[in-house]
């Protein structure tokens, strides 16, 4: 994957230096795909914070009320 992505840069600037117009199309097109890849990156960062203090905040509420209904069956088995 290095060595594509290597070769990736290379070969847009040698498209650079030679004014092709196929370098502005693949800027343009790349340029588009970046921005939905960082407004993808920045909800996956906000989503995963949210989902994990949700699963802290869920675990410490209801861990607890488990641990008792646990403890409770364990005293009527025994």
């Amino acid at each position: 994957m290095k060595n594509v992505g290597t070769i990736a840069i290379l070969a847009m600037v040698a498209l650079y230096l030679f004014k092709s117009p196929i370098f502005d199309e693949v800027l343009g097109m790349s340029v588009r795909v970046i921005h939905f890849l960082l407004l993808f990156y920045v909800i996956w960062i906000l989503l995963y914070d949210f989902l994990k203090s949700l699963k802290k905040k869920m675990g410490e509420k209801f861990g607890f009320q488990i641990k008792n209904i646990k403890r409770k069956l364990y005293k009527l088995k025994h």
